[in-house]
């Protein structure tokens, strides 16, 4: 029962769900923690705040008590909600349970610890790995990355580095995930504000963060020498991204230190690095190359992020290239960001017309276009002069409200 359960709400039918759990009461089938606690779990990742409660509720009814997991899946569930205060008070009360077997793990306090990080609140976040270790639950790699990701979050990248160099001194090796995270606070022009909103290639998620653990792929790790010409930064390079890049070939160089395979984010990070650095297209098509090498396959983030170099640079003609390159890749769903960069480039080249009928091909690959995708066709009418189409395409916006 319990697995089926489970099952239907993963699968968005909490109805059937529920007839089921009626089901059991009917039986008179004993239903353990495992029961609630899915059904707990799963109302969280719907941010469904009623639904938790009517789980927490029927669990009491039946008069069944909550065990360590619950904990973990009450914690997890306000979080996700969004009822940072209600998960609190739910670690609270786990932790004040006096069966020892059933005190909160782990993944409890790691759930609390990513939602404050998340919401900018670093000193409570902080305040609760002193509070998890006093309680003998020792912080492990997913702890201290939602850490290190909510200081990237808030445009502290010292601050970041500073709790990767923690974690290791207190024996917990970092992950991929920490790494490619702490990459992040690499990418030149990323304000708190811009990361607060979150990224795209990973992560959140973009860094992609959840309170379950992930593990690392087995691809072999990038050449440091190779890494450190690639990323020297250019004599004509602003300050700041010099100093970016300079970050990211440290990050990389203590990666691979610490034999931690690279993955897909690692790439895609720092092609970001050079495209807000200004770098030559030779450098990223370098990381590109070093990613194929290690095992990797481009993903949609990879090649949005090089049509963002050339719709910047306004190189139609590799922006079409590229393009054709992604739409041949069947491992990839080209998304309207992709398009939007492609058709980005073809406007800054007074190729308008082209870029139209890219909309138009959006539409046929079933991806819809946004906000931006019409605004950067607007812009591109306007500077061609058809004031005619301009108009229509505003008329026809206004229709669509």
């Amino acid at each position: 029962y319990t697995a089926a359960v489970g099952a239907y709400m993963i699968a968005g039918r909490p109805d059937e769900a529920n007839k089921l759990v009626r089901e059991m009461n009917r039986e008179k089938i004993d239903a353990g923690p495992r029961l609630y606690n899915t059904l707990i779990a799963a109302h969280g990742r719907a941010g469904d705040i009623e639904g938790v409660r009517a789980a927490e509720r029927a669990m009491r009814a039946a008069g069944v008590r909550p065990n360590g997991a619950t904990h973990g899946a009450r914690v997890a569930a306000y979080a996700r909600c969004g009822e940072i205060a209600l998960a609190e008070k739910a670690l609270d009360a786990g932790r004040a349970d006096a069966r020892a077997g059933n005190k909160p793990t782990v993944y409890a306090y790691t759930a609390l610890v990513q939602a404050l990080a998340r919401s900018g609140r670093m000193d409570e976040a902080r305040g609760w790995l002193d509070v998890m270790r006093a309680d003998g639950v020792a912080p492990n790699a997913h702890t201290y990355s939602t850490i290190v990701d909510g200081l990237v979050r808030a445009g502290d990248a010292a601050a970041a580095e500073s709790a990767l160099r923690e974690m290791k001194a207190n024996g917990v090796e970092p992950t991929a995930v920490t790494y490619n995270t702490l990459l992040k606070s690499c990418v030149a022009g990323v304000t708190p504000a811009d990361a607060l909103r979150g990224g795209r290639d990973g992560s959140n998620s973009s860094t992609g963060f959840e309170a379950v653990e992930r593990g690392d792929d087995g691809s072999n790790s990038i050449e440091t020498t190779t890494d450190r010409d690639r990323l020297n930064p250019p004599p004509g390079a602003d300050a700041d991204a010099s100093a970016a890049l300079n970050r990211a070939r440290r990050v990389l160089e203590s990666m691979r230190a610490s034999g931690v395979s690279t993955t897909v984010v690692t790439y895609n990070t720092l092609i970001d690095a050079c495209v807000s650095a200004g770098e030559p297209t030779e450098a990223m098509f370098g990381v590109l190359s070093a990613l194929v090498a290690a095992g990797h396959r481009p993903d949609v983030v990879t090649y949005t992020t090089l049509l963002k170099h050339f719709s910047r640079a306004g190189d139609a003609n590799a922006a079409r290239w590229l393009a054709r390159e992604m739409e041949a890749d069947v491992a990839v769903a080209p998304d309207a960001s992709a398009y939007n960069c492609l058709i980005d480039a073809l406007v800054k080249a007074g190729e308008v017309a082209e870029a139209a009928s890219c909309v138009r091909r959006m539409r046929g690959r079933g991806c819809a276009p946004d906000r931006r995708t019409y605004g950067a066709l607007l812009d591109g009418f306007c500077r061609v002069g058809d004031v005619r189409s301009a108009a229509g395409l505003y008329d026809a916006l206004m229709d669509l409200g």
